[in-house]
């Protein structure tokens, strides 16, 4: 079974079921449950994406008992956004980072333009956060915003450090 931060579960998450010799998926259903079927008992790794979501990362599961299930838990793109800002509030840079590396959205969207925005105020290098500019700049206009005008205001802070 599948859930968001909320626990509440998430249909669509594409899973990955993998030892040694094959990997196998499977989709999350309306309750977010999967099933994984034809695998042997043994040692497997899961994880698993869907857009706007964290990815679900490489875990090891022993299945011997098919009775049981268990329970893996995502955060969405949002949830993710408000950890980011908790952790950049506490001094976390690194696991903020960190997040954001997880997160699975499509390119060009309002969702890329938010993880750069955060990378830029983590970023302490002026060349990174040039490269994050350009970035942000090349998504151009989405959804009626212009990104473009954000990259320009970005560059200017650049310029006052």
């Amino acid at each position: 079974m599948l859930v968001d931060e909320n626990n509440i579960p998430v249909k669509d998450f594409l899973i990955y079921c993998k030892n040694d010799l094959e990997m196998k998926t499977a989709l999350t259903d309306e309750s977010g449950m999967f099933v994984i079927h034809g695998v042997d008992s043994g040692v497997y790794k899961i994880s698993g994406q869907k857009k706007n979501y964290a990815r679900l990362e490489e875990r090891e599961f022993l299945f011997t008992d098919r009775s049981k299930i268990f329970c893996c838990q995502v955060e969405s793109i949002e949830g993710a956004f408000k950890s980011v800002e908790e952790l950049i509030m506490r001094g976390e840079k690194k696991n903020a980072e960190g997040l954001l590396n997880q997160l699975y959205y499509d390119k060009k969207s309002p969702q890329e333009a938010v993880v750069l925005v955060y990378q830029f105020f983590l970023s302490e290098k002026s060349r990174e956060k040039k490269k994050l500019t350009s970035a942000l700049r090349k998504i151009g206009k989405v959804e009626g915003v212009d990104y473009t005008q954000y990259a320009d205001s970005l560059e200017d802070l650049i310029y006052e450090e």
